[in-house]
């Protein structure tokens, strides 16, 4: 059966990223299976991909009305929402069974809502602040106010460094629950929503109310351009005492605790070295990448710390080539990078939130049950002194998560969700 796909997108210019591969690769599957994609969008589409992807593109209009399809897919809870938004959008998603992928706004929002700001990370067991991520985030914000001119978003900034935890939390936990109740009634309109992970599948289910057959999960992370860097990195030599930190240089991705941990390792292990490398393409991560600097130049002593920004190919490759492990922190249930550096031989240390399939979070090059950033710390200085193997049998039971596998999956679930599904 051949379908007739609508992709509704806020983000009608493909860029880089990880959620823009995972669309950009899913599309990419559907075409190649024989299905017809259509981008819809208020905006312009331009794609700026490597290797552009032939899909038609119309613009949010009366227009539509010409258009058949036999669904439509919003590529995250923000286009879900931006669909709503007016009666144009209301009168189209009525005419299709609707889809909707949602992500990172699950645990965001949950763990607002539950009091909880930053993910597990120096979590006590009521998903509360404590002192030591209060301690470094006050640290974040304090930079930002002391670098920045006047401005709104500074002196709430400033507010917020001045309010006890118990009103942070509330603010929070009141912007949360105003941002859940608007998507949860989008969501019920749906015919199925899609999470990358089991957990988030479940939890979407409970937290949007909505049948646990209607949330499903299906991921793929192996596109043309791994392929391609697999090739640049294969003949490098891993090291495994040196780390590295791939992601948006922005204040989400909590490479700040990274730096934390890493400091603390070193003071035990001096043969140790973390290169943090990734896209500096804002304002918003261009001051954070300042403040980054600003902690590694007060470190004391000489710490092997070096940030690469908005890395070539070429540098890119012999980074992740040559590094033994790669360490994230952000606040998220999935990360495609670290399975991407899975995928290259390398080492993962990640947070608990991760729901990763049982087969890659029980693997020995997996740490995922990490909690504190003293955790990290511990878990940096055991991978430094474990040598580094390939494990073949691994490496080929990644291979099955392919973007295609991933296209395919989706439409599986998607006719069992149709409407009309017998």
């Amino acid at each position: 059966m051949h379908f007739k796909i609508g992709f509704y997108t806020i983000a009608p210019t493909v860029i880089g990223g990880g959620g823009r591969r995972v669309f950009r690769g899913m599309i990419k599957g559907w075409l190649e299976a024989g299905h017809s994609v259509t981008v819809i969008s208020r905006e312009k589409y331009q794609d700026k991909s490597k290797g552009n992807i032939e899909s038609e593109f119309i613009q949010l209009s009366a227009s539509l009305i010409s258009h058949d399809f036999d669904f439509v897919f919003c590529d995250t809870e923000y286009a879900l929402i931006d669909l709503f938004q007016d009666q144009q959008g209301v009168a189209f998603a009525k005419r299709y069974p609707l889809f909707a992928f949602v992500h990172d706004q699950i645990w965001r929002d949950h763990m607002k809502i539950t009091g909880g700001q930053f993910g597990p990370l120096e979590l006590d067991s009521n998903f509360k602040f404590t002192k030591n991520i209060s301690r470094i985030h006050k640290k974040r914000l304090l930079y930002e106010v002391k670098n920045s001119v006047l401005s709104i978003s500074i002196f709430k900034k400033l507010l917020r460094l001045l309010l006890p935890l118990a009103v942070i939390n509330y603010y929070q936990e009141l912007r949360a629950y105003k941002r859940y109740r608007t998507l949860a009634q989008f969501i019920r309109k749906c015919s199925g929503i899609f999470s990358l992970s089991i957990k988030a599948a479940e939890q979407s289910a409970k937290m949007y109310q909505v049948p646990l057959e209607k949330s499903r999960y299906a991921f793929g992370f192996i596109d043309d351009e791994l392929l391609l860097l697999e090739k640049k990195t294969r003949h490098l030599r891993k090291n495994e005492r040196s780390f590295v930190c791939f992601s948006r240089l922005s204040p989400e991705k909590n490479i700040d605790y990274i730096l934390e941990a890493f400091k603390a390792a070193y003071t035990i292990n001096s043969d140790i070295k973390l290169t943090i490398i990734g896209r500096n393409d804002s304002e918003k991560t261009a001051a954070h990448t300042h403040y980054l600097r600003d902690i590694v130049s007060k470190i004391k002593g000489s710490i092997p710390v070096k940030i690469i920004e908005n890395p070539s190919e070429i540098e890119l490759a012999t980074v992740l080539g040559k590094s033994g492990a790669i360490i994230c922190a952000n606040n998220c249930d999935f990360n495609l990078t670290i399975l991407e550096f899975l995928y290259l031989g390398g080492r993962a240390i990640v947070p608990a939130t991760y729901d990763l399939h049982k087969e890659i979070n029980d693997h020995p090059h997996v740490s995922s049950k990490n909690i504190s950033i003293s955790d990290f710390s511990n878990e940096i200085l055991r991978f430094a002194k474990t040598p580094i193997t390939f494990d073949k049998r691994f490496y080929e039971s990644l291979k099955k998560y392919s973007y295609e596998n991933y296209a395919n999956e989706v439409l599986t679930h998607i006719e069992t969700l149709m409407p009309n599904a017998k």
